[in-house]
């Protein structure tokens, strides 16, 4: 897989192959560029975002945030699944600095850096909704990282089955 631009300015993770055998992970190309990654500051240091997604599709015009939330917040783990490491709270905010509270015309890629005891059947997560409960997402799986679409702003975690 790649983190690119994908034609029309709109950058994606690419995947070079199909799910990986129950994990619900999808395996990406080991020559992925991951240097539009960017680490959340402070907080958030297993969290990165594709900055190509926010500076291409976007223009600059929309800015994604994170707060590490304690994870005695977060919402239950879907049915057959268990949350790990942090519960991270993203908001997308317009260039006006006001909350966007609807869905991303564009997702922005997020990765989260998983244990590596974790790595092989780590899947990303999104929480919302009132109250928030979590839905697991599409995840590629980028070197040491699990990477999905996110399209609106949420609690976002990794899982792993059981």
């Amino acid at each position: 897989a790649e983190i690119s631009s994908a034609g029309a300015g709109v950058p994606t993770i690419v995947p070079v192959t199909t799910a990986v055998a129950g994990s619900g992970q999808i395996a990406s190309d080991p020559n992925t560029d991951l240097s539009p990654l960017r680490v959340y500051p402070p907080a958030c240091d297993t969290l990165f975002w594709d900055t190509a997604d926010v500076g291409i599709s976007y223009g600059g015009s929309i800015e994604p945030r994170c707060t590490a939330i304690w994870p005695g917040y977060a919402p239950g783990a879907p049915l057959g699944f268990k949350r790990m490491q942090m519960y991270y709270d993203i908001t997308f905010y317009d260039a006006k600095g006001q909350p966007i509270s609807g869905p991303l015309s564009i997702p922005v890629t997020h990765c989260v850096q998983a244990n590596p005891a974790d790595i092989d059947r780590a899947i990303v997560g999104i929480a919302d909704g009132a109250p928030r409960s979590f839905k697991i997402l599409p995840t590629l799986r980028v070197g040491n990282m699990v990477c999905a679409e996110i399209d609106h702003s949420g609690g976002i975690s990794y899982f792993v089955p059981g």
